[in-house]
């Protein structure tokens, strides 16, 4: 899913110069980074294939290419409003996951990343809910 969601992350810089949505995708953008490396450093433990078994599919919290290339033809409000969106849904996703990780999951580090995602996750929505509230106010959403 990370993988996914990078892209619209490097869209930002180049689609809005709100301050507060520099900073908060840029955090998020770190994180999501690192534990895309954790999960593949897991993997690779773990003997797993490294081809993405999700590869293709269009599944919720998931930017599909038509979605990406909107967001490529936005910018401003628009572009912040439908990354918003897109980033809500990847987090909501990435908790539902993680939470299911966290209930069934029998290896002490995927539960570990799991508990860190759900935590990471619900932390950063509190913070888009405020940042999506303070940006309608000032933009007039």
């Amino acid at each position: 899913m990370n993988e996914r969601l990078l892209p619209v992350l490097d869209l930002v810089s180049s689609r809005t110069a709100d301050s507060a949505w520099l900073t908060f995708t840029a955090r998020l953008d770190t994180a999501h980074r690192a534990d895309l490396r954790t999960a593949r450093r897991l993997l690779a433990e773990f003997g797993a294939p490294t081809t993405n078994p999700h590869e293709g599919h269009d599944m919720p919290g998931m930017v599909t290419d038509e979605e990406l290339a909107a967001l490529r033809s936005a910018s401003g409000a628009a572009f912040q409003r439908r990354a918003s969106q897109h980033v809500r849904a990847h987090l909501e996703q990435a908790i539902r996951i993680g939470s299911a990780e966290q209930r069934a999951g029998v290896h002490p580090a995927t539960t570990a990343l799991a508990t860190k995602v759900v935590r990471t996750g619900s932390a950063e929505l509190t913070r888009l809910d405020r940042l999506d509230r303070t940006t309608a106010v000032n933009r007039d959403w």
